[in-house]
């Protein structure tokens, strides 16, 4: 069984004559340190933990971020005003501006790259903070109840929190209200725009975050790895460690296929299987392993949906999705779904792992509150899947009347559509093909294949150049 290395931001503590009494430090020496309930709740689900040092040296801290499957974001000192542009007031505690600076610059890295992150306490101002939002200094100045709550023991809940039914806490819990600890004066104030809320506490105060449109970054304001007799607290520990291994929170098994999210260690894989499986099928070689390649950094792709099937350990069939657009007659726009490309390995093909894949991702779809998919495509291959005729949905593209062949409609919700006139308004995301020379230059670096005419490319132009009209 592969073990996630999980990287455990630490704290810095000055020198202390308590360590000095202790026979552990010298006169003047400072320490950096972690309590040990972070690596034993990790270490218990299935993790291997990495603590990491507060530095200055942020090339040399990205050289072990590099090796880490995710990172967990510690409590600790307050974090500084001064992130978010604001004075430091009396009431607000110990600052360690090194440390901000450090846990700033990994918080972006791995978010960035799709790599799972878990904050705790200081962790949920800290991720806030380096995406934009800003934090309460001292809760009960701002005219909050106190949240420092030390009176019990530190496993036992001291006050309940109200969770959001359609966020990743609901989905790893299965609860709408959870008991939990408290040690925290600070909080988050004005959120990251890229952010969602996933708990409050009755008070009002933020107690859970995430990243929007990540697979998961996932930051919570007590301290589940100190509540560890709770079956239900360690859920959110393994949710995390599953992530970093790879694993989706819902993830499917059928036989011996198992379907599971993309992540950063899947995309050569990836773009390898697209190319294999597009190659002369709709042109003379194929530009879809490149627009998988660049559809991940386009704002437009949503990483919650990109999922792989697997066999044995090895990567047979995948699906992605952008957001895409329909607006109505009025003006209005709706946000809705186009998948694409959906692949399969060739020798796997016609064993319904395309079909697989399209149930669970539109699963997952409804779950986050989607109703409608979109996408180009030949009919005879999702017709079965209940896709119709854009005509049937009243959906135009480019002008008003015009229904291609190939644009598919696909109801999640029956009804969404309403009977509305909607004209679609797809991603940007495949423009990057429109440049032959990146696609070429990209295609460089897989092993040669042959470009040839296939009767495949001549079915793909008819039906992607013909409308319905009656």
């Amino acid at each position: 069984m592969h073990k996630p290395l999980i990287g455990i931001t630490c704290n810095t503590m000055p020198a202390s004559d308590v360590n000095v009494k202790n026979g552990i430090a010298a006169p003047g020496q400072d320490f950096q340190g972690l309590a040990v309930d972070y690596i034993n709740a990790l270490e218990k689900a299935g993790a291997i933990p990495v603590v990491l040092p507060v530095s200055n040296d942020l090339d040399g801290a990205k050289r072990i971020w590099e090796r880490l499957d995710g990172i967990l974001i510690s409590g600790g000192h307050d974090v500084s005003p001064e992130l978010y542009n604001e004075s430091i007031k009396k009431e607000c505690g110990a600052l360690d501006h090194v440390r901000d600076t450090y846990e700033v610059a990994a918080a972006r890295y791995f978010v960035a790259q799709n790599r799972p992150v878990l904050g705790i306490c200081r962790g949920i101002q800290l991720l806030n903070a380096a995406f934009g939002g800003s934090n309460y200094q001292d809760l009960p100045s701002e005219g909050f109840e106190r949240h420092t709550i030390i009176d019990g023991e530190r496993n036992e809940p001291t006050h309940s929190v109200k969770i959001e039914k359609e966020g990743l806490l609901f989905e790893i819990l299965q609860s709408e209200e959870i008991g939990v600890n408290s040690f925290h004066h600070q909080a988050v104030h004005r959120l990251a725009e890229n952010m969602n809320v996933e708990a409050w506490s009755k008070d009002g105060v933020i107690e859970a975050v995430s990243v929007k449109n990540h697979p998961f970054a996932l930051a919570v304001q007590w301290h589940p790895e100190m509540m560890y007799d709770s079956e239900q607290q360690f859920r959110v520990i393994q949710a995390f460690v599953h992530a970093c291994g790879g694993k989706d929170l819902a993830i499917h098994s059928e036989g011996n296929i198992t379907i599971r999210l993309e992540n950063e260690k899947d995309y050569r894989a990836v773009e390898e299987l697209t190319r294999e499986a597009f190659w002369n099928v709709y042109k003379p070689g194929a530009d879809e392993h490149y627009f998988v390649h660049m559809m991940r950094k386009h704002p437009d792709f949503i990483p919650k949906l990109a999922f792989v099937a697997e066999m044995d350990g090895k990567i047979i069939g995948n699906i992605m999705y952008t957001k895409a657009w329909l607006e109505d007659e009025h003006g209005d726009k709706k946000e809705i779904l186009s998948f694409g490309p959906l692949c399969v390995a060739p020798a796997y093909q016609r064993q319904k792992i395309g079909k697989l894949l399209i149930e669970h991702s539109f699963d997952a779809a409804r779950k986050m509150g989607y109703d409608v998919n979109i996408n180009f495509g030949n009919p005879g291959n999702y017709v079965s899947r209940g896709f119709v005729s854009c005509k049937k949905k009243n959906v135009s593209f480019v002008v008003e009347g015009n229904f291609p062949t190939a644009l598919l409609v696909c109801e999640l919700v029956p009804g969404s559509l309403g009977g509305k006139k909607w004209m679609y308004i797809p991603s940007t995301a495949a423009d990057c093909c429109e440049d032959a020379a990146a696609v070429e230059a990209f295609d460089a670096t897989f092993s040669y294949k042959e470009k040839s005419w296939m009767p495949s490319q001549e079915e793909f132009y008819i039906y992607s150049h013909s409308s319905v009209v009656r």
